[in-house]
């Protein structure tokens, strides 16, 4: 099949993410974001999948903090010179001006340069 992000794990039934849209031949879905999100249009194009969890061969979690300014992030995507952090934490994502991107959680993009990645 390939390998995807997971956004979440209920009972047996997991979540795939993908930002490919050729991920539709194999049944993924392209994800619609509520009009109440700010800049909607800025969003990124994502195709979800719900499939059964013994389908899957490998599930493992990797999880990378970054610290920017004075806080802890989590790493959502990066490139060679940005990297998207995100936090389900509102007063944190207030302080630094970050995008809502989904009911409880928010990202920003910003320059490399500016974090540590552990």
């Amino acid at each position: 099949m390939g390998i995807y992000r997971v956004s979440s794990i209920k009972d047996n039934i997991v979540r795939l993410v993908s930002d490919n849209e050729q991920e539709i031949k194999k049944g993924f879905v392209e994800k619609v974001y509520p009009d109440i999100y700010l800049n909607k249009d800025s969003l990124p194009r994502l195709f979800i999948k719900e499939v059964d969890k013994t389908s899957l061969i490998e599930l493992y979690k990797i999880t990378w903090k970054i610290f920017y300014k004075n806080g802890i992030f989590e790493l959502i995507k990066e490139n060679k010179q940005d990297v998207i952090i995100g936090t389900p934490n509102a007063k944190l994502a207030r302080t630094y001006k970050m995008d809502r991107v989904d009911k409880y959680y928010y990202e920003k993009q910003i320059p490399k340069n500016e974090v540590k990645i552990y």
